[in-house]
């Protein structure tokens, strides 16, 4: 199926006409984002099964001790490393030379930070109150030294878009920690368990980057190249600690102010909360950044790419929302155990922010491949200190309120990401907003379906009430979509018919093709709103 468009010289041209290396990078991307999703798909089930028995082993205080150590490990490693990987994607030739002084700097600021984490260990326990907090805070301090090694090659498999190498490391590093995180835990070690963990986490992923990526051997880094990286790695660094802020201002402040017990409480509910984000929003982030930033040369592929990302975020998250809302007793009851039903009303409220976080990652992502680093790094400030605020203030009326201060400066941000994004791709508000509409109109009906289900699944037990749940509500989205009014129907099909290799994928593929070729779509409105034909993209006659 052949459809065409109206570019913004008025003359038409064919979607899937593109050649050479523009075709082929769209399909890498593609082929990026299946294992990209494939290797979160594996490695979040798998962070079930290790989150559920974790959960069953430890108690709240041991996750409330090791969750404050690892605010400072997390602190050291966005500042000192992340900046350093992100500026090397961001150049646009680099040589071994660029590669040879980022891990020079990698290595230096890595010891750095771990001496520092070391000698204020004492100082960081008393903080928080905690002193069982100082020895675990000591021994993670060595995974920056290990996490040094190997940044500059695993951001050298990312800038090459070799998205299966990166999700073979992350699921073997994490069965790595789940191996040792369970196998120390039945041993009776406590928090040791989580320390020893992280330790073999980073080790494995440093040394599979390192193992797929080796280092420049024989390159001085040069002087010109060292304050290249130094520089972009410095303004990447105000992001960072931004997202630091955001990431980690509600552990801080329920740490500090209610105690370790009750971060671990909050902790877990976090993390059942940002699964979704983790494994959507991530996946999309480590391929749409450098994906975007090779096309950050053609604006309107790059507003075409955007639209479509927020039609599938939409559809993908908010449902995700509303099911954790209306299924957390069995959720929680399911994964963690009846220890932890504290937890319940903390997931509940941060499980609305879910589609907000993960709609975050997408305008991050063409933010920074448009080069438009302190616009975003102005609004994740903002960003960070609304959560900071938020969580301040919502200590006063305990974990719930901590909560809600969150979601509520999540919101905020998203809006104003949004904006910003939108702005710079030269694309309206209602565009934005029709491409939500789809999600919208499925969480609507998934609501619905949730109503209907909640309760004959309360007298079942918990597995079977989560399964019932689950079905029920996958059900109706799937309803939702072939049942859509027109302005709820998807535009990303006709996209997804002509890039993905269906024909790879044997029966499962051509069954995939023949119920996305049964769904109703829409075409879309040009990339600035203002197609005066009224019928998008796709002038009559080019359908």
């Amino acid at each position: 199926m052949t459809r065409c468009r109206v570019k913004s010289t008025g003359e038409r041209q064919t979607i899937g006409a593109e050649t050479g290396p523009a075709r082929d990078l769209t399909a890498r991307t593609v082929r990026g984002l299946a294992w990209s999703y494939g290797g979160l798909a594996a490695k979040g089930a798998l962070s079930l099964l290790v989150l559920a028995t974790l959960s069953r082993l430890l108690t709240p205080q041991d996750f409330g001790i090791i969750g404050i150590a690892f605010i400072f490990v997390f602190f050291a490693h966005s500042l000192c490393l992340t900046g350093i990987g992100h500026a090397l994607i961001q150049v646009p030739e680099p040589t071994n030379r660029h590669a040879a002084a980022g891990l020079v700097l990698a290595i230096g600021t890595g010891a750095l930070a771990a001496a520092t984490l070391w000698s204020l260990a004492p100082l960081c326990a008393r903080l928080f109150g905690e002193p069982l907090v100082s020895p675990p805070l000591r021994f993670m301090a060595a995974s920056l030294v290990i996490a040094a090694a190997g940044v500059v090659s695993e951001h050298a498999i990312r800038r090459k878009l070799l998205f299966r190498q990166l999700a073979i490391i992350e699921l073997l590093s994490y069965t790595a920690y789940g191996a040792i995180a369970i196998t120390l835990a039945f041993g009776g070690t406590g928090v040791w368990a989580l320390a020893w963990a992280e330790i073999g986490r980073a080790s494995v992923r440093a040394a599979m980057a390192l193992f797929r990526s080796p280092p420049p051997v024989g390159y001085r880094p040069g002087a010109r190249e060292v304050v290249d990286i130094a520089s972009r790695a410095a303004v990447m660094a105000v992001g960072q600690l931004a997202d630091t802020i955001v990431r980690m201002a509600g552990h801080f402040v329920v740490g500090r102010e209610l105690g370790a017990v009750a971060l671990g409480y909050y902790a877990r509910a976090e993390r059942i909360a940002t699964l979704p984000f983790d494994y959507i929003g991530s996946g999309l982030f480590e391929v749409a950044f450098p994906a975007m930033a090779r096309r950050r040369e053609r604006p309107d592929r790059l507003r075409t790419a955007y639209g479509h990302a927020i039609e599938a975020l939409a559809l993908l998250t908010v449902p995700v929302a509303v099911l954790t809302v209306a299924a957390a007793p069995e959720i929680v009851g399911v994964l963690l155990g009846s220890q932890w039903v504290r937890s319940i009303p903390v997931l509940q409220l941060l499980a609305i922010a879910i589609p907000f976080q993960t709609l975050n990652s997408l305008n991050i992502a063409a933010l920074r491949a448009l080069g438009l680093v302190r616009r975003e790094a102005r609004r994740r400030a903002a960003h960070a200190l609304m959560i900071a605020v938020g969580a301040g203030v919502g200590q006063h009326w305990g974990l719930e309120g901590v909560a809600v201060g969150i979601v509520g400066a999540h919101i905020a941000a998203s809006l104003l990401l949004t904006h910003a994004a939108a702005n710079a791709l030269g694309m309206h508000g209602r565009r934005v907003a029709r491409h939500c509409t789809p999600g919208i109109w499925a969480a609507a009906c998934v609501g619905l379906a949730a109503w209907l289900a909640t309760g004959p699944a309360r007298y079942l037990p918990l597995p079977l009430a989560l399964a019932m749940l689950t079905t029920a509500l996958t059900v109706a989205v799937a309803i939702s979509m072939y049942a859509a009014p027109r302005f709820a129907r998807l535009s990303i099909i006709a996209f997804v018919l002509e890039r993905l290799p269906f024909n790879r994928m044997g029966a499962v593929g051509h069954g995939l093709r023949w119920a996305l070729e049964k769904l109703p779509t829409r075409p879309l409105a040009n990339g600035s709103g203002s197609n005066k034909s009224g019928t998008g993209d796709y002038p009559d006659g080019c359908r």
